[in-house]
């Protein structure tokens, strides 16, 4: 990188700091419920580019991804993405909005009765990631259309890919390194994502608990699936191509016997996309524009989390220590937790994150997968008490970690550890529940009138005093999630073709994302406002 590559990326930088300071001085007046939860002011787009910006911790993954598994390597984030998605924004977003909290910890007081125990807070978190998306977004977009005719146009890069690798452009799984068993427990994965502390809870909760109104929440997630699921990954995954025509992985040429001509040996995937930068020759200048996308992805990423985590320590930690503390003093505390915890995290990347591919699927899959039942029993099940819910949190992590790295499952196939942590999960949740006391009448009635969950409330609903208009029947609910996950679906497929060239499966994919999607739009955001 040159001087003027430098000087893009520290502008970027100071602009991004710039956004988040003017947001500080805001979120400083509101105290601390205000600074975590914006006020319960933002729009449905703040929420949708927010999300977005938040779930791009990076390039490299994306473009990894295509290289080492071709088009279909997509599948292994959408095959559960697709679902969980409209589930959150057809479920979950409203019911976070509804309990009017901050913090999980605070769920889990409401829902059990029992003691639970960024610098600039939400508001800045959320705008400056919204600048963020477009940095990178535009970043990566003008990065491709530089390098297709660098490296001989769209058709000669796609013909170099199925000449050595025949299976690269195939769009769908199953493939010789994707299973149909893999692919199956990531539908699985995505039926009860949508509530985990990756998805529909956690960073992207504390959003739509920041949201102005319900309908604002579902329409931010509506929209941060069109973002997430298509519009970010367009430039990536085209970058993903071209990167199939120039660079092999050694695991590729270990299977083959040899390098083939004109390509160049990729030690690690996860430098992919920062090699296309090299192999490229771009415009001066230009390189630390997407050094600045990809440090853009990385904060939007942290900054959400740290604000995340730093609520738990305010609301649920310091706040019943000092309940008196001025909102000044609460502020200074988050942002020396915020401090602390980018030390831990960094030290933790530095010293232990070590094979990417094997690390996304731990990350994304495996680390959450005994959890995930939690995310259904929790809301739709009155039995399920807090006992459940510590045996999902203690064990979690441990078991998640002694089955991929202790035990060696991160070298056999992907269903075989997901599979059993998730069977293991339900089985020990559901006796643990039914062998320890039920949780109060009181406390199951408070919960249900406070954000109406569908499900197994039958006995609870039939106590509830809540004035609130009537919630949509089950059937009602399950059809709404069929479209958004149809909708979602056509989204991808036309995502794909783009790429592989398949014009009717395009067309097929482009008719299936409108026609669903107008229809589910229609239903949930057009048609029940009216009667109300």
């Amino acid at each position: 990188m040159g001087s003027a590559d430098w000087l893009v990326v520290a502008s970027l930088c100071l602009v991004s700091l710039v956004v988040g300071l003017i947001f500080t001085r805001r979120a400083e007046k509101q105290g601390a419920s205000g600074y975590f939860t914006g006020n319960r002011s933002l729009p449905w787009w703040a929420i949708g580019l927010s999300n977005t910006a938040t779930y791009q911790s990076g390039n490299g993954a994306f473009v990894m991804l295509v290289l080492v598994f071709g088009l279909s390597g997509n599948w292994l984030w959408w095959a559960s993405w697709i679902i969980w998605m409209p589930l959150v924004a057809i479920i979950w977003a409203r019911m976070w909005r509804r309990m009017q909290i901050v913090t999980t910890a605070e769920l889990i007081t409401l829902r059990y009765g029992r003691k639970s125990a960024i610098f600039g807070g939400l508001i800045g978190v959320v705008f400056t990631d919204v600048m963020q998306f477009f940095i990178l977004f535009i970043g990566n977009l003008i990065f491709f259309f530089l390098a297709v005719p660098r490296h001989g146009g769209w058709q000669a890069i796609a013909e170099r890919a199925r000449r050595v690798r025949p299976e690269s452009l195939q769009q769908f799984p199953p493939t010789v390194l994707i299973p149909v068993m893999t692919v199956a427990m990531l539908v699985v994965q995505g039926l009860f994502f949508a509530g985990s502390p990756t998805a529909g809870e956690g960073m992207t909760a504390q959003r739509f608990m920041g949201a102005k109104n319900e309908r604002q929440a579902l329409g931010g997630q509506l929209f941060n699936s069109f973002l997430a699921l298509s519009l970010r990954t367009v430039p990536l995954i085209g970058l993903g191509v071209v990167t199939l025509s120039l660079f092999w992985t050694e695991d590729l040429v270990r299977q083959v016997g040899s390098l083939p001509a004109g390509f160049k040996l990729l030690r690690d995937p996860a430098y992919a996309w920062g090699e296309l930068i090299n192999f490229s020759r771009l415009p001066k200048g230009f390189v630390g524009v997407l050094v600045a996308a990809e440090a853009a992805a990385f904060m939007s990423t942290l900054s959400a989390l740290i604000n995340w985590g730093s609520s738990f320590v305010i609301n649920d930690f310091c706040r019943p220590l000092k309940p008196q503390a001025s909102p000044k003093s609460q502020i200074l505390v988050s942002r020396l937790t915020t401090l602390f915890l980018f030390i831990i995290a960094a030290l933790v990347a530095v010293f232990y994150v070590k094979g990417m591919v094997s690390w996304f699927l731990f990350i994304n899959s495996v680390m959450v997968i005994f959890i995930l039942p939690l995310s259904w029993l929790r809301f739709f099940w009155w039995r399920f008490n807090v006992w459940g819910e510590l045996a999902a949190t203690i064990l979690g992590l441990p078991l998640s970690i002694l089955f991929w790295f202790i035990l060696g499952f991160q070298d056999r196939p992907f269903w075989q550890s997901t599979g059993f942590l998730f069977l293991l999960s339900f089985f020990l949740l559901t006796a643990v529940t039914l062998l320890t006391p039920p949780e109060s009448e009181e406390t199951l009635l408070r919960f249900y009138e406070s954000c109406r969950p569908p499900g197994l409330w039958k006995r609870i609903r039939a106590r509830a005093s809540t004035a609130a208009e009537a919630e949509p029947s089950l059937g009602h609910l399950v059809l709404d999630d069929a479209l958004g996950i149809a909708c979602c679906l056509g989204l991808v497929v036309l995502t794909n073709s783009l790429f592989a060239g398949s014009w009717a499966l395009f067309a097929s994919g482009a008719l299936g994302f409108g026609g669903f999607g107008y229809w589910l739009i229609k239903r949930v955001l057009i048609t029940r406002e009216n009667k109300r």
